[in-house]
């Protein structure tokens, strides 16, 4: 047998530490042993290889967010930002309700702004992701991922990804 990537000296910085720390604490709670999730293996040695390459926090951030969306979807809790819950919709969607976990558009959701989540645009188009729209996502799955998979369990592993959260979006919750 031959190594065929070293990345032994993937972990240089504290946010690529932090993503590999919260990444694999998060996998290895929720899935179930002996489960294949080819795409979540997929994703994961992407940001493996991202981090191990020095992404930059921004990077990194969104990269985590996605992968916390695929996990969620993965393991039937995935959300529906295809249309507006309100209006049926498909533009400018600027929200998810943390109950019926759909997207909801701008117009029909200011009223109720305070009791909706944020939806960053990277996850619906090309949008390239700001440090606002990492916050907006780590706000998002971090809500889902608390109530719907780590309910009750993993204290530790929520500090862990509190701790990243702070290095790659300061100023979060």
């Amino acid at each position: 047998m031959e190594l065929v990537a070293a990345r032994a000296a993937l972990a240089t910085s504290a946010a690529g530490l932090a993503a590999l720390a919260w990444l694999t604490g998060l996998t290895a709670t929720s899935l179930s042993e002996g489960v294949p999730h080819p795409r979540l293996y997929t994703a994961l040695g992407a940001i493996v290889d991202a981090i191990a390459q020095d992404a930059g926090a921004l990077a990194l951030g969104e990269a985590v967010v996605r992968y916390e969306h695929l996990l969620l979807a993965e393991l039937g809790f995935g959300l529906d930002l295809g249309s507006c819950a309100a209006t049926g919709g498909s533009t400018d969607l600027a929200f998810v309700s943390p109950k019926s976990r759909q997207a909801v558009s701008r117009g029909a959701g200011e009223p109720w702004a305070v009791r909706l989540l944020p939806l960053p645009a990277f996850l619906i188009s090309d949008a390239t992701a700001d440090a606002d729209a990492v916050r907006a996502g780590m706000q998002l799955t971090g809500h889902f991922l608390e109530s719907d998979i780590l309910s009750g369990r993993g204290r530790d592993l929520l500090d862990a990804r509190e701790r990243l959260a702070a290095r790659l979006a300061p100023g979060y919750r």
